[in-house]
């Protein structure tokens, strides 16, 4: 086998098919930091993403057969990787409000807040809100699920997710602002 930085995701798939474990490890250090930020970005913690990160990795290894080479190896390992963080989240939920608001207003969050944030702080805000309010946050903003697919996904209504969205939208204003404020930001 060639050096695992040379091969293709195709060569990759095909050896770890055979359970080359050297492919496989190849495959985990190409992906590792894309799917590492994806679990950050529904764990509390550094503990909880690796915890989620392993487990994506089992999964993915396990259905490496089911990949079907019609969309990108990267695209169909976050996939498993968002879905394995879903899992993890409805599996330790102990608190779901499942309350109905319907129309809520959506608070106003400035842009040229968030750009005067560094990536990782910004990451750090978002980690301290409530489980579900980052869950949905994250689906919703940055997986791009509508809420009739984050509803489905976490068992919830609708209007449910739209309240957890709107609630974490606020909560992250405020400690955006008072991040801001603390750190000295705009100065």
């Amino acid at each position: 086998m060639k050096g695992t930085k040379q091969l293709s995701d195709k060569e990759i798939i095909d050896a770890c098919l055979s359970n080359d474990r050297q492919a496989q490890k190849a495959l985990y250090q190409r992906y590792y930091s894309y799917l590492m930020a994806v679990c950050m970005r529904y764990a509390k913690d550094e503990d909880e993403a690796n915890f989620i990160i392993n487990q994506a990795y089992l999964k993915i290894f396990n259905k490496i057969d089911q990949f079907q080479h019609s969309g990108s190896l990267k695209s169909w390992m976050a996939k498993i990787t968002v879905n394995t963080a879903l899992d993890h989240l409805r599996k330790n939920a102990k608190h779901n409000r499942k309350e109905e608001i319907e129309n809520i207003p959506e608070p106003a969050i400035q842009e040229d807040v968030i750009s005067k944030l560094k990536a990782k702080d910004l990451l750090k805000v978002i980690q301290s809100l409530p489980n579900m309010y980052r869950t949905v946050f994250n689906l919703y903003a940055l997986e791009g699920f509508k809420h009739k697919e984050i509803a489905e996904q976490l068992n919830i209504k609708i209007g449910t997710s739209k309240w957890y969205l709107s609630e974490a939208r606020k909560q992250l204003k405020e400690k955006l602002k008072y991040y801001l404020e603390s750190s000295n930001i705009d100065e």
